[in-house]
């Protein structure tokens, strides 16, 4: 049982690692962001979009803070009874709800929208745009520190 232990406290750290970026963004980038007109709004997502979108942390914060809770539940598969596999189960479904599913097909699409805008020039609607992103990020933060409470919460619990 020292496998899921390890498999769980990776599970733990990755998930509060993606959720302490997302704290970032919610609470200092978009304070900055708000401050801007839409010129220099739309210039900063120009700039920042493309990178965040293929940074190497994110995909490995995702893609670990999916699978070692998966892996978890492999490993706690005769377990059923425990509060260890279900705490762990529930922290799956949320971060899957939450930052995995709402970025594909909520922020992804949005994130289109605003690169295919002309600094320049951007359209009427810049601020709804804006502000959609920034509830995102609330939904995606939140959801993300709800599954790194739980998986915490299961590490603490007594291996069964």
């Amino acid at each position: 049982m020292i496998a899921t232990r390890v498999v769980l406290a990776v599970a733990v750290l990755t998930t509060g690692l993606f959720t302490g970026l997302l704290v970032y963004i919610v609470g200092m980038f978009q304070a900055m962001l708000s401050a801007l007109d839409g010129t220099r709004f739309t210039a900063v997502m120009g700039r920042f979009l493309p990178a965040a979108r293929k940074n190497v942390l994110n995909y490995l914060f995702t893609i670990t803070g999916l699978t070692a809770p998966v892996v978890t539940l492999v490993l706690l598969r005769t377990h059923l009874d425990s509060a260890m596999f279900w705490l762990t189960a529930a922290a799956v479904v949320v971060f899957l709800a939450g930052p995995i599913l709402t970025s594909r097909f909520a922020a992804e699409p949005l994130y289109d929208v605003m690169l295919g805008w002309d600094a320049d020039d951007p359209p009427p609607g810049w601020q709804a745009a804006r502000d959609r992103y920034y509830r995102i990020n609330a939904v995606r933060m939140s959801s993300s520190l709800i599954a790194f409470a739980l998986l915490t919460a299961a590490l603490a619990q007594p291996t069964p």
